[in-house]
């Protein structure tokens, strides 16, 4: 089984995302689309650390010390939870809100907001977070979103076209598909 490599802050991440019942692969690829691992990183919009966490965002969920990597860590993965049931578990749609604000999302219909920032970040949380399921997760780890039923066929509907895209995307990326 391939053991995840020694990244900054690994054992810590790892732990806040099993506190916040999260996929430590999905935080590691959101950290390294953010931050690149850089606890100093702050964006020219005011997000700060790991997981670039607005300040008002970090003190809506009780975290107002984000230079501190585990507080910072903790603000972002309460955050991501929280969109995550917000948005039934749609994971494309929370790493979209995450990025754009939740507001933004609701703007356009539950749908990914058309800015490129946005865009190519789920696509490049994406893609990390397949690399690092795939390199690095034993198969047991390897989880994919959760799709829920909901009260709306279409929510429901996109939660399967997801689901079915990235499932066939891991299934395309194994060892066994690849040329070479």
């Amino acid at each position: 089984v391939p053991s995840r490599p020694l990244l900054p802050y690994g054992p810590l991440i790892d732990s806040v995302a099993r506190e916040y019942q999260l996929d430590p692969g999905l935080l590691h690829a959101m950290i390294h689309v953010e931050s690149r691992y850089q606890q100093g990183a702050v964006s020219n919009k005011g997000a700060v650390g790991l997981m670039q966490v607005m300040p008002l965002t970090g003190a809506r969920f009780g975290y107002t010390n984000l230079s501190n990597a585990p507080d910072n860590l903790r603000a972002g993965a309460a955050y991501l939870r929280w969109l995550l049931d917000h948005f039934d578990h749609n994971l494309e749609l929370s790493i979209a809100a995450y990025n754009a604000g939740e507001g933004a999302i609701k703007k356009y219909g539950q749908e990914i907001p058309p800015y490129p920032e946005t865009q190519t970040y789920v696509t490049r949380v994406m893609a990390r977070y397949r690399e690092n399921t795939m390199g690095f997760a034993a198969p047991d780890q390897a989880r994919q979103p959760e799709v829920r039923a909901t009260e709306n066929p279409s929510t429901a509907l996109r939660s399967a076209v997801v689901f079915l895209h990235t499932l066939g995307s891991l299934l395309l990326a194994s060892p066994e598909h690849k040329d070479g």
